[in-house]
This record gives structure tokens, sequence and C-alpha cells, in this order.
């Protein structure tokens, strides 16, 4: 929505690497899922908020920050 808007940012874009090389040329997207998805980081922001305050395990905090 910012982009179109005309108020991107530098977190708004992610990089595309393509290997032109060999028989088995591929396309490879190099970002996390919150630039696919600009919901999804606001949405484990949310979470690692919530879960500060549930005293959630641990690991459900390292799967949150994994995943961004």
């Amino acid at each position: 929505r910012r982009i179109e808007e005309g108020s991107a940012t530098a977190q708004d874009f992610y990089t595309v690497e393509t290997i032109t090389s060999g028989p088995e040329c591929k396309c490879a997207c190099i970002a996390p899922p919150s630039a696919v998805n600009p919901c999804e980081g606001e949405f484990r922001l949310k979470r690692l908020r919530e879960a500060e305050k549930e005293h959630v395990e641990l690991s459900t905090i390292l799967e949150l920050l994994e995943g961004s």
C-alpha cells in the first residue's frame, strides 16, 4: 500500500537473485516472509508483544523471530 501511495521505505522492497548459468536456471527470492506478505511482520510483532505479557515459552518466541 505504501508503495502505491508513494510513501515507500527501504523495508518495503526485497531482492530477487537470478541464477542464469547451467541447464537448470532458477530464480530465488531472498526475503523474509514479512517482505512477501507485509501483514506477516505486523502479525509477528503483535505476537511477540503478547508473548512478553503472557510469559510464553522461549521456543515459541524463537519460532516467531526465525520467520521474520
